[in-house]
């Protein structure tokens, strides 16, 4: 089974102001966040407007990203959506780095870590 290469197509200072973004824009909507085996979730309270940031965000970052898998849940009954982005184990620092908000970064440990 061949790999996929994990690479973003952003330059550094495209992919800084991308994930400032996420970080302001995204993220922050964000009930909670966490690290999930594979990878991070997020969860939102249910909008029209979270719903069609969370639609846009998965279609751009699916072709710059492409070896990420994304999921999005959206309960029934306006309940919370939760998002979880996940990849192959060489992906998991760029994970953290790129869809972890910054205070979470500083004291996430990788699930498979005693």
């Amino acid at each position: 089974m061949e790999h996929p290469t994990i690479a973003c197509t952003l330059r550094s200072a495209e992919l800084a102001e991308r994930i400032a973004t996420l970080e302001r824009e995204l993220f922050a909507a964000a009930t909670s966040s966490e690290l999930i085996e594979g990878g991070v979730r997020h969860t939102f309270a249910s909008t029209d407007t979270i719903k069609g940031e969370l639609f846009a965000f998965i279609e751009a970052e699916a072709t710059c990203c492409s070896f990420l898998t994304f999921r999005l849940t959206v309960s029934p009954q306006q309940g919370p959506i939760e998002l979880e982005i996940t990849g192959p184990e060489l992906s998991q620092d760029l994970i953290r780095e790129t869809f972890l908000p910054a205070d979470h970064r500083a004291v996430a440990i990788r699930p498979d870590v005693g």
